[in-house]
């Protein structure tokens, strides 16, 4: 089970209990923390995976230009014999 499925299963959970007892998600107390904290959780997830695939193209263009360099060498040296 991911992360994710267990942060919205907690939070079914806290929903169910609020309704139970009569009041709202948004008429807690610790609604603006939960909120803000979901809000820059997701912000840094964002930024890490932005981060990892940027390093995964990065290992791919130096992956295509060391090919380049090699079919280029083995043109030139197919071309002089």
């Amino acid at each position: 089970m991911t992360s994710f499925e267990h942060v919205a299963i907690s939070v079914k959970k806290l929903t169910d209990i609020l309704y139970a007892m009569g009041h709202t998600l948004e008429s807690h107390k610790l609604f603006p923390i939960v909120a803000w904290s979901l809000v820059v959780g997701f912000a840094v997830f964002t930024y890490t995976l932005t981060m990892q695939v940027q390093a995964e193209l990065d290992g791919i263009s130096d992956g295509v230009v060391r090919l380049e360099q090699k079919l280029n060498e083995i043109s030139a040296t197919s071309t002089r014999q």
